[in-house]
């Protein structure tokens, strides 16, 4: 099953950046960009579908919507608490808003790497266990 992971079940669009893949991503403005609309699910409803006995480890670089990944995979985390390695540059605040959707499940977190991002410097790598 390939479906991009979000926060809610539906459709989303996806900016499609000919010129740098890097810059194509899930995307709530689609005025002034090509692309086009796609089905997205929580990683939640892709492990009950797929009916997993168990997930021990998740990677997730997703360019900016890891917050709504780990959103939408809480029951997954509670149920397995799998081992976790979840950029965190991409926005100033993801390595704050990741920890706080993290510690109430009792994970472990720390923080790998720092790097400009622009707005200041940010934790590169999230890993939590």
């Amino acid at each position: 099953m390939q479906l991009p992971c979000s926060d809610t079940a539906g459709t989303l669009f996806f900016a499609d950046d000919n010129l740098s893949v890097q810059s194509s991503r899930l995307d709530a403005d689609s005025s002034k960009k090509s692309g086009y609309q796609v089905e997205v699910k929580t990683l939640d409803q892709m492990v009950e579908e797929m009916q997993l006995p168990r997930v021990d480890f998740i990677k997730c670089d997703a360019e900016g919507v890891e917050i709504g990944i780990l959103r939408g995979a809480t029951k997954t985390l509670r149920k397995f608490k799998p081992k976790l390695a979840f950029c965190a540059y991409h926005n100033p605040t993801d390595f704050d808003q990741m920890r706080a959707i993290l510690r109430p499940l009792g994970y472990r977190i720390k923080g790998k790497g720092l790097v400009n991002g622009g707005d200041g410097i940010v934790v590169v790598m999230l890993h939590a266990w």
